[in-house]
């Protein structure tokens, strides 16, 4: 060891000097941490990914009931063309359902390949099926349409 006054590293080890150091906590741990980690920060993103996708599952069969009569309303099908689809903006205020029977009240925009729509109000399901009870169609241009007719 290295005794010499005007050394600042005398009395410690110098690096390589001991053959058997210990390695670092990471390199011992890492194993074990990473995916812990990767869990920890990962896991708010994986609930709220999973609460988006149970709560829009949830409205998709009302909609799709809607889009599915649009597509068979010739009044519809005429200004907008077909087939019709929903767009990707929804908007659900209330929505019940038990056992496939239920309402909802829904808005949301239609597509199809001569424009778009935006559909608002009320849909109802019975066994499964979910039909337009009071809703209104309002087109590109402006005007509307009330379904069921």
């Amino acid at each position: 060891m290295d005794v010499n006054p005007g050394n600042p590293q005398a009395g410690f080890p110098q690096p390589g000097q001991y053959p058997h150091s210990r390695p670092s906590w990471f390199s011992r741990n890492w194993l074990w941490f990473v995916p812990l980690m990767l869990l920890l920060l990962g896991s708010p993103f994986l609930c709220c990914g999973g609460c988006l996708w149970f709560g829009y599952s949830m409205v998709k069969a009302p909609i799709d009931g809607v889009v599915e009569y649009c597509n068979n309303d010739e009044r519809i099908t005429d200004v907008i063309g077909s087939p019709i689809s929903s767009g990707s903006n929804f908007n659900v205020s209330n929505y019940n359902n038990e056992n496939g029977n239920g309402s909802a009240d829904l808005g949301f925009e239609i597509t199809g390949p001569k424009g778009s729509a935006q559909v608002e109000g009320v849909v109802r399901g019975v066994n499964g099926n979910w039909t337009p009870e009071d809703m209104t169609v309002t087109f590109d241009d402006g005007s509307t349409l009330k379904i069921p007719e």
